[in-house]
């Protein structure tokens, strides 16, 4: 048999530039090893090639989930008995026909013509592991029911329907515009399943109705491979998928640190015994459990993996050195954690600062791994921004995180150990709950850091006087009143002491309709000695009002008393 390279860097770079070249007929068969995208109408005549035509994609090229691999695109007529396709993009063809033969693990789509793919005879051709996508019309036989047979395919987003007058096992039809199975299907198809519930009205026996785009690795990304989270991965009757998967080890869309029990599909490989070995990331996974032939790896992911966090595949090689690369997908932390990279240093916001107790610290280039706050009180994460994590409340006192460090130059991993959150600030004074509108003059309000120091006094008592200013305007009632605390109430702050504020409250004409409540906002790190954060002040008061007393012109009188007209 004559086995020949064709396509994108190699000599021919067509098909028909390849033949002309040829001594014809070839009688004792002919393998193409396609190389990237061969685009051209071509008929391979009987009287040429009578039997055992091959194309394969070039090793490293076969096509995955996706649709990427070495493609033919273009008018495909094999005449030829016994015609094979293996691990091929088939594409944008108007019309691909075969007489007789096989097609594994191909990726077919873009089709026009009448009919997309024809059996011919009554012995017909079998398709065993393909996509077939995106075409005007479906794939069937061109005449009898028995002329071609699919054995683990998938037909989805046709402007038609999906299978007619054809055979189909363990089949996947899905988001067609026609039915996804037509009633002229072979009568003995089984275990097959659609989005529509025809392939019960079709006549299959054994049917998975009404599926989602959620059966698919990554459809919206076009990644049309059954997805091992689906249900649908271990439905046929021996425990295998029903629908394609073409990527060469099979896994889920996701992995997390510290996984067990990874299932990754081994496809067309021998058995595992011993020597064979899984990677992420370059980085060693352990196998728990080996398979049969063509069965499942188990595997775990260390918890202790140094590795970055991202997106890689699984790499699995044989103990024969045949190497299988996955899907490329998330490594992300375990269940309840997350990671920041670090370009600057680690911030909180807005509630306060991080000390450290261990190593190595987090510096510029890192991932900083994280839990929520558990002791003594519970605080979430609702975001992870550019080197800042959001808590999504302020603490009340000190809270310690277990948490790792995982350094990029050399994607060590760091032993767990303790990251204190303190409290940024707390509110005291006599400006508290039990003031009311005649009592504001002479409260305070105390300002205590514990997570930073105010900076030295300048024009100011704290840096300038606008600095100084800024910190006594953070003390803002959430109402709005012309005689309220926000127009009626000033302060003046002194510096009790590199970490305690004062601030003395005097009013003008307080008179308030209803209770206000006084919060003050973050204070701003331009005021603070290390001033990474701006930081939160924990507390807050409220002022009650006063009701007038008396009637007539003795409550008149009272009123005009609160406004300070006294005499």
């Amino acid at each position: 048999m004559s086995s020949y390279n064709v396509g994108v860097g190699q000599t021919y770079t067509t098909f028909s530039a390849l033949i002309a070249t040829l001594t014809l007929p070839e009688a004792g068969g002919t393998v193409f090893n396609v190389f990237g995208t061969i685009t051209e109408d071509v008929t391979f005549l009987a009287a040429d090639f009578p039997t055992n035509l091959t194309f394969n994609a070039a090793t490293g090229e076969e096509v995955n989930g996706v649709g990427v691999g070495a493609t033919i695109a273009g008018t495909i007529t094999c005449q030829s008995t016994d015609t094979v396709f293996n691990n091929l993009r088939i594409w944008q063809a108007v019309c691909f026909q075969v007489r007789n033969g096989t097609a594994d693990n191909c990726f077919f789509g873009n089709y026009a013509e009448t009919s997309g793919l024809r059996g011919g005879t009554a012995a017909g051709m079998v398709v065993t592991n393909c996509i077939f996508a995106f075409s005007d019309r479906p794939w069937d036989s061109n005449g009898p029911t028995t002329g071609i047979s699919f054995v683990n395919c998938t037909a989805l987003n046709h402007a038609t329907v999906g299978w007619r007058r054809c055979g189909v096992t363990n089949c996947h039809s899905y988001n067609n515009t026609g039915a996804d199975y037509s009633t002229d299907i072979n009568a003995g198809s089984t275990y097959c399943s659609d989005s529509d519930g025809t392939a019960s009205t079709a006549g299959v026996t054994t049917t998975f109705p009404n599926r989602t785009d959620t059966d698919f690795f990554d459809f919206y990304s076009n990644n049309f491979d059954t997805a091992r989270e689906s249900t649908l991965s271990t439905a046929n009757a021996s425990g295998g998928p029903i629908g394609a998967v073409l990527s060469k080890l099979y896994t889920f869309r996701t992995v997390a640190r510290g996984d067990t029990l990874v299932k990754l599909g081994i496809k067309n490989g021998s058995a595992a015994q011993g020597t064979a070995t899984v990677t992420l990331n370059s980085q060693a996974c352990t196998i728990t459990t080996y398979p049969g032939s063509n069965g499942d790896v188990e595997v775990t992911v260390p918890a202790t993996l140094a590795s970055l966090y991202g997106s890689f595949p699984f790499v699995y090689t044989d103990n024969d050195a045949t190497t299988r690369t996955s899907t490329v997908i998330p490594f992300t932390p375990a269940a309840g954690r997350q990671y920041v990279d670090l370009v600057g240093p680690i911030t909180t916001s807005p509630y306060g600062l991080y000390n450290y107790e261990g190593t190595p610290a987090p510096v510029t280039g890192d991932q900083y791994e994280v839990n929520a706050a558990t002791s003594p009180t519970s605080i979430g994460i609702t975001a992870l921004a550019t080197s800042e994590i959001v808590l999504d409340s302020a603490p009340t006192v000190t809270q310690t995180w277990d948490n790792q460090v995982l350094r990029a130059a050399t994607g060590v991993r760091s032993a767990t150990w303790t990251t204190t959150l303190v409290v940024g600030a707390i509110l005291t004074g006599t400006a508290n709950d039990s003031i009311t509108e005649d009592t504001i003059d002479g409260s305070t309000s105390i300002i205590t850091l514990t997570a930073d120091t105010w900076i030295a006094a300048g024009t100011g008592a704290i840096g300038t006087a606008a600095q100084t200013q800024s910190i006594i305007d953070l003390f803002v009632a959430a109402q709005i009143e012309t005689l309220g605390w926000n127009n009626q109430v000033t302060g003046v702050l002194v510096r009790t002491s590199p970490t305690i504020a004062t601030i003395t409250w005097t009013s003008n004409a307080h008179d308030i309709t209803a209770q206000e409540t006084v919060t003050p906002g973050n204070i701003p790190n331009a005021v603070l000695t290390t001033g990474i954060v701006d930081l939160a002040i924990t507390g807050s008061f409220t002022v009650d009002i006063v009701a007038a007393v008396g009637g007539g012109i003795g409550g008149f009188i009272s009123n005009f008393g609160k406004l300070g007209l006294r005499g």
